[in-house]
């Protein structure tokens, strides 16, 4: 199910980072991000779209399908 959240952290040499969903949950790692078109580089506080996925540990739970989208989208 697609959710919305904010790039807290995001390392473009390594295409890792960590988004904070806007449902309040807890942190979610990633790995890449497809940047919409026509979006500016990725950055902290950008605001994207993603599908949680929920690993055999919590740690392992990460975000899948990361996509950069307009703030105007997530209001």
């Amino acid at each position: 199910m697609q959710q919305y959240g904010t790039i807290r952290y995001f390392d473009p040499a390594t295409g890792y980072g960590l988004i904070i969903p806007a449902d309040g949950s807890r942190d979610l790692h990633f790995r890449d991000v497809d940047i919409g078109t026509g979006s500016q580089p990725v950055r902290v506080g950008h605001p994207v779209t993603f599908h949680p996925v929920t690993g055999k540990r919590a740690a392992a739970d990460h975000a899948a399908n990361v996509r950069t989208v307009d703030a105007d989208a997530c209001a």
